[in-house]
């Protein structure tokens, strides 16, 4: 049987103390309390700095009463916007997540590129490079842009065992319609 896993994007919000969060609890407590609710949370600092080893391991700890918790990281926006990393860079960033990995904690790591990066024959090479680079990690792919909704990327997405995201996004011109595409086991 498959497990589902519910949780959402970021924990850490001040407009979720006296929702979510009991009014007396510290931020700092926040994680804890939210692994007693969820089993996953998609990690979005990373998308702004570049993490940290220590920061992961620290986590961890916060979420030792719950098993089966698992962080999603967000890779970083040199990879996804700026694109313009190279090899140290793609080593750092999966160094970084070594004890996500050595906890059995780490989800998928997701590279969520921007409206304006559209289908090409060079940006599909820049989505093989990332499938290469990071291989061995559980990583997806989140596209806002329609032009990648075709039959070639999806081949290529599985060869790659790439995670396909399926978005919910509003029905405007160019996004992404909704869809229930799977392109990883």
């Amino acid at each position: 049987m498959t497990d589902f896993y519910i949780g959402t994007s970021g924990y850490s919000y001040e407009d979720w103390k006296n929702n979510f969060y009991p009014r007396d609890l510290d931020s700092k407590d926040y994680l804890y309390y939210y692994s007693r609710v969820f089993d996953t949370v998609e990690l979005n600092f990373t998308y702004y700095s570049f993490p940290n080893p220590y920061t992961f391991f620290s986590l961890c700890k916060k979420v030792e009463e719950n098993k089966k918790f698992i962080f999603s990281v967000k890779a970083n926006s040199k990879f996804t916007h700026e694109r313009n990393y190279d090899t140290d860079d793609s080593k750092q960033f999966i160094y970084a997540l070594k004890p996500l990995e050595n906890a059995d904690r780490l989800g998928s790591v997701l590279f969520q590129f921007p409206y304006s990066f559209r289908f090409s024959e060079d940006n599909l090479d820049y989505i093989k490079k990332i499938g290469n680079d990071f291989e061995g990690l559980d990583i997806s792919i989140e596209f806002r842009n329609n032009s990648w909704m075709n039959d070639l990327v999806m081949e290529v997405l599985r060869g790659l065992n790439i995670g396909f995201v399926n978005v919910d996004e509003p029905g405007l011109k160019g996004l992404l319609l909704p869809s229930s595409i799977c392109t990883t086991p």
